[in-house]
């Protein structure tokens, strides 16, 4: 099987950023996505989709926690954590006034 070989090393660049564009992103962002893509060391679309899908996830399970953290407390105001206090509890007057 022979390799693809391009006659121009940006033609690859190119063919990404015209996917990207095609799933409705600016070149603009494609460009800064590609620079993301580096700097985090992902190598290819397969990395860059896997760590996107990895994120979206996250996010989701965030959401998912806050909205059960609503329903299950609806209107009233839900605890803090043990040994956080409020701001109304460490709020101090100067005793020397």
């Amino acid at each position: 099987m022979a390799v693809r070989q391009t006659a121009y090393p940006h033609d690859d660049d190119h063919r990404r950023l015209r996917d990207l564009a095609g799933a409705g992103i600016t070149h603009d962002l494609a460009a800064q996505l590609r620079n993301d893509a580096e700097l985090l060391g992902l190598d290819g679309r397969t990395e860059i989709v896997k760590a996107a899908l990895e994120l979206l996830h996250r996010r989701a399970a965030a959401e998912r926690m806050s909205r059960t953290v609503d329903d299950f407390y609806g209107t009233a105001e839900p605890p803090l954590p043990i040994g956080v206090r409020s701001a109304s509890a460490t709020v101090r007057t100067d005793a020397t006034s």
